[in-house]
């Protein structure tokens, strides 16, 4: 009995329709690498240049290897909404609170970045003081929970944005993928 769950089967054909529409334009593979390149360097400057007293040097002695790999994570879901949410916003002319509702997935995926990079308690707390002494103990305390559910959010970003792009989402009027405005 081997069956495939239709959830994941449908997902798989959802991003693969929407990586085939979007990414076959050079100008948006282009868009893809270079806001990852972005992202990753952002993430790294932000602790870097908020941080007084702290360095490249410093930073890349002090961070942990697996800090690198939700960098990295993080910069390639980055470099994949950003294009994505792009081309959803040139098929189709959405109202400014649709626009805003796009954009929330990018945002949410910048943040989660430079908080994945904070790697010292002197990183975050400089970086997110405007929380207060209880919440910078708290994103210290629960921090791998938190980049394991933001993570899980830009995946399901990333899904939910490549539904649209697929015609699967009757709720957004998205054109179909094949055909321009």
């Amino acid at each position: 009995m081997n069956q495939t769950n239709p959830f994941f089967s449908g997902a798989r054909a959802d991003l693969m329709v929407a990586f085939g529409t979007v990414f076959a334009k050079e100008h948006y593979r282009l868009l893809a690498i270079g806001a990852a390149f972005a992202a990753a360097f952002a993430f790294i400057w932000v602790p870097v240049a908020t941080t007084p007293g702290n360095d490249f040097a410093f930073y890349f002695r002090i961070t942990p290897w697996w800090n690198y790999v939700f960098l990295l994570l993080f910069a390639a879901g980055f470099g994949f909404m950003l294009p994505m949410q792009v081309y959803l916003l040139r098929q189709k002319a959405p109202p400014a609170k649709e626009k805003a509702k796009g954009l929330a997935p990018v945002v949410s995926s910048a943040l989660a970045g430079i908080y994945a990079t904070a790697a010292c308690a002197g990183c975050v707390t400089t970086v997110f003081s405007f929380f207060g002494f209880g919440g910078v103990l708290f994103l210290l305390e629960y921090r791998l929970p938190l980049l394991a559910v933001s993570l899980a959010l830009l995946a399901a970003s990333v899904y939910y944005t490549a539904r649209q792009i697929a015609g699967h989402c009757p709720e957004c009027a998205v054109v179909s993928p094949n055909r321009q405005v």
